[in-house]
């Protein structure tokens, strides 16, 4: 009798095992446009583990199977906004919010490391070889032609000093949706105060952020060959959108006031005697008065 429940223990012992080995972990985040396929974690010397040219943003550990590709089992941290340092044991959350590496930051060559425990304990840590200061950039994240991701189709084009611009060249109902992003990491969202329902053209918003807000911003009607401008103010992020053909809403493009600002960013009601960045039919160019 001892034997055969030995042997049954055995059987059972091989099944798990088999069912853990057929486990897959990945750390899908920002840094890899939310990929499950890739970044996935192997095991050396019954360690999983995994090297990463570059990291920054927010990210999380899922566990799947071939079978079952999902993000049912996936791990973040406690509160959204918590922070995971570079070099140390942090452990994670199971169903916790986005992860976020330090604000500001690049992680070079990084080894990275998890250890799974019971009931759903996980522990992470990033081993890099160097942290380098991150380069401004914002980005556009929308609906089609834009993207929900942070890549080359999506980012604004710096037109002066805290000035940041991006046209978008397509045709786009009413209701199209998109976000400003600051450094490619959903936390980073600016958005409309809360109340204001729509943007309208030629109008200067300060934006709400940064937050991974669950809200969109949309056109107040439909429009064509938009532009949309924003300047950093110090803390105050400031958006204004124009159009380059004219919205379909009866608005015409030569009739689209120019914008000016200053290469700091800063709005100029009346610029003379100097160096601006203009606004005007969904082009912003450097002009010189």
């Amino acid at each position: 009798m001892k034997k055969i429940f030995t042997l049954a223990c055995a059987a059972i012992a091989a099944i798990s095992f088999n069912a853990n080995a057929a486990d897959i972990w990945a750390m899908p985040g920002t840094y890899n446009g939310w990929s499950l396929e890739n970044n996935l974690f192997e095991e050396v010397d019954g360690v999983l583990t995994q090297k990463i040219a570059e990291i920054k943003g927010d990210f999380k550990v899922v566990k799947y199977t071939d079978e079952v590709k999902n993000w049912d089992i996936a791990w973040g941290v406690a509160a959204a906004g918590d922070i995971v340092e570079a070099n140390k044991d942090v452990a994670l959350t199971f169903n916790g919010a986005n992860a976020n590496l330090p604000a500001g930051k690049v992680l070079k060559n990084v080894t990275v490391t998890i250890v799974p425990g019971a009931d759903n304990a996980l522990t992470i840590k990033f081993a890099p070889e160097s942290i380098e200061d991150e380069q401004e950039a914002w980005y556009l994240v929308g609906e089609a032609p834009l993207e929900w991701n942070f890549n080359d189709n999506t980012i604004m084009t710096k037109a002066g000093d805290n000035v940041y611009t991006k046209t978008v060249d397509a045709a786009t109902a009413d209701k199209f949706t998109f976000k400003v992003d600051k450094n490619g990491a959903w936390s980073n969202c600016y958005v409309l105060p809360e109340g204001v329902e729509a943007v309208e053209l030629g109008q200067e918003y300060e934006l709400v952020g940064p937050a991974d807000s669950p809200n969109n911003m949309h056109i107040a009607a439909d429009w064509t060959n938009v532009t949309v401008t924003v300047t950093i103010d110090g803390e105050k992020v400031k958006m204004v959108c124009t159009a380059g053909e004219g919205a379909i809403e009866a608005i015409e493009a030569d009739n689209t006031p120019a914008i000016y600002f200053n290469l700091m960013g800063q709005r100029v009601a009346n610029p003379e005697n100097g160096v601006f960045v203009r606004v005007q039919n969904g082009k912003a160019t450097k002009v010189i008065l």
